[in-house]
């Protein structure tokens, strides 16, 4: 029997790339399932280059961003990415926009989420950040319900993404935020 490592987060690595396309992928379809298919998705190759893109910058300047995995036994089961926040009332401030949050559907509820946000909260304050943002999908009430939980609040932001540019597809989404 192989001991378990347990569940912990931890910097992403440029080895990571793969499991986060993989798990961004999921995730999105989970989310977004009725809106979009799998072929509105981004590419696989091309959104495993994004993350070992972002995951190179994380490594050459923290400053730029952060991206942290979330492992149970070993195994990347959720993400947490973060930048500078660029909506024109949080830019030129020091506050980062959570960019993406997303557990694996078998993992949810098991505190992947929460350790994630700890982390980022955590790394975030040491290095002289404000506060967050993320913009969550009206009526995601899980992850408005997770994010409340760690202290964000609604903060009267909203916006509509329209997810084939053509209008025929639209999300409402509100954006949470928290002072760290």
């Amino acid at each position: 029997m192989t001991p378990s490592t347990g569940s912990f987060v931890r910097p992403a690595g440029p080895g990571d790339a793969d499991s986060l396309a993989q798990l961004q992928r999921q995730t999105w379809l989970a989310r977004y399932g009725l809106l979009i298919s799998e072929v509105d998705l981004p590419d696989v190759d091309a959104s495993r280059a994004q993350w070992a893109d972002l995951v190179a910058a994380t490594d050459s300047d923290g400053q730029c961003a952060l991206v942290l995995a979330a492992l149970a036994d070993g195994v990347v089961v959720g993400v947490l990415a973060a930048a500078p926040a660029d909506d024109p009332d949080l830019a030129d401030t020091e506050w980062q926009e959570v960019l993406e949050l997303a557990v694996d559907g078998a993992h949810v509820g098991q505190g992947h989420g929460s350790r994630l946000l700890a982390a980022w909260a955590d790394t975030a304050r040491a290095a002289g950040t404000l506060g967050g943002a993320i913009w969550v999908r009206a009526g995601d009430d899980d992850l408005r319900s997770l994010l409340i939980a760690c202290g964000f609040e609604a903060d009267g932001a909203h916006r509509t993404l329209d997810l084939h540019g053509d209008g025929t597809v639209t999300v409402q989404m509100l954006r949470l935020s928290c002072v760290l």
